[in-house]
Formats: structure tokens, C-alpha cells, sequence
């Protein structure tokens, strides 16, 4: 997953995260600006609440992508799609790669 919260989310703090979620989870960030550009090729939204708590929220999009090394992007899910449908979807993609 990609953060979009730089200023927070630390590459240790991510990398402590993705590990409590799956070991070969990859988390990523870089510079605003950097994720902007990914936040646009994406199509996704993002914006910090304004607030000078340290617990501020980020609201953000729900998208997961699915992303083969030969071929990049090519699904999207939603996030009521459910786990069956998510993994029918990546299996018939990966079998037919």
C-alpha cells in the first residue's frame, strides 16, 4: 500500500505495520509531491483534517488494486467487495498471465 500521510507514517513505522498485516506486504511512501503524482495516476483522494491533535484523521479512498509484474495494473476492487469474489478474480488473472 501506498500512505499519503509523509509526515506521520515513517518508513519504520509502515514497514512494523505491513509486517503485523502479512510478512511480504509492502508499504510505500515519499514526498508529498511524489504522492500526489501517485495519488492523480491512481485516481484516488486524500486530505488531512485540519486539527493541531497529534491523532489528526486522513480521509482517503478504499481502492485495491491488483498489480502483475508483466502486465502493471490490471483490477480494481472496492471496498465492499468481498474476500471470495477479490480472490476468484485474482486467481483467473494470475491463471491466465
Amino acid at each position: 500500500f501506498i500512505s499519503v500521510d509523509p509526515s506521520r507514517d515513517t518508513p519504520e513505522v509502515l514497514t512494523e505495520f505491513a509486517e503485523m498485516i502479512h510478512p511480504r506486504m509492502l508499504a510505500y511512501t515519499g514526498s508529498e509531491e511524489q504522492i500526489r503524482a501517485a495519488s492523480k495516476a491512481y485516481k484516488t483522494y486524500y486530505k488531512k483534517q485540519e486539527s493541531n491533535d497529534e491523532y489528526y484523521l486522513v480521509d482517503h479512498s478504499t481502492i485495491t488494486y491488483l498489480v502483475l509484474p508483466k502486465y502493471g495494473f490490471v483490477e480494481f476492487f472496492r471496498a465492499d467487495t468481498s474476500p471470495e469474489i477479490m480472490a476468484e478474480t485474482t486467481a483467473c488473472f494470475v491463471e491466465n498471465s
